[in-house]
């Protein structure tokens, strides 16, 4: 009966090693699919400097046929409708606004839907400082406009692609990235 027992034990023993190693096995492959998942998403990404989008530009005939700068411009350059968003204070220039400018402060919050909110095509985010690129850019917390298709991102000191890229999380919803730099004097 004792080796009845000890066998048992010892068997009892193995099952637990094997369901932990079966779990510890899972995890490393769910690991492995969200990591690759996360970084296909960030490569699929495109990034434009707002160059590319000029109509004088040579570098105008290497955008992808889907970008549209005469589209993208006059909500970038002329004086349309506008949110502007900055400590979480949210201030309404015109009706029906297309355009929403971000403080970078303000980005690192969900912004909630408003009715308000629902033509917005653009958000204009301005990163000031180096160091701004060491925080992450959740594109997620812009879900709150739900028009929303562009992301125009204004550097105030050189900055490049690269860098702009590895700052942005990317969420579900795939927005045209463009950025510049408007370097202070």
């Amino acid at each position: 009966m004792k080796n009845i027992n000890l066998k048992i034990s010892k068997l009892s023993c193995f099952k637990c090693t094997n369901n932990c190693i079966l779990k510890v096995a899972v995890w490393f492959v769910g690991i492995f699919f969200f990591t690759a998942t996360t970084s296909y998403s960030q490569e699929s990404v495109k990034i434009f400097e707002i160059n590319q989008l000029n109509s004088a530009s040579s570098l105008k005939s290497t955008l992808p046929s889907y970008i549209k700068p005469e589209k993208i411009l006059p909500l970038i350059n002329n004086n349309i409708s506008s949110v502007i968003i900055e400590n979480g204070s949210i201030k309404f220039f015109g009706e029906n606004a297309l355009r929403a400018d971000i403080d970078f402060r303000s980005v690192s919050s969900k912004i909630v839907r408003q009715p308000r909110f629902d033509n917005v095509e653009i958000a204009t985010i301005r990163i000031n400082r180096p160091s701004d690129l060491f925080s992450k850019i959740n594109l997620a917390n812009l879900g709150g406009f739900t028009k929303l298709k562009y992301v125009y991102i204004i550097c105030s000191f050189q900055c490049s692609e690269n860098q702009i890229s590895n700052s942005l999380i990317f969420g579900e919803k795939d927005y045209l990235i463009i950025y510049t730099v408007e370097n202070q004097s």
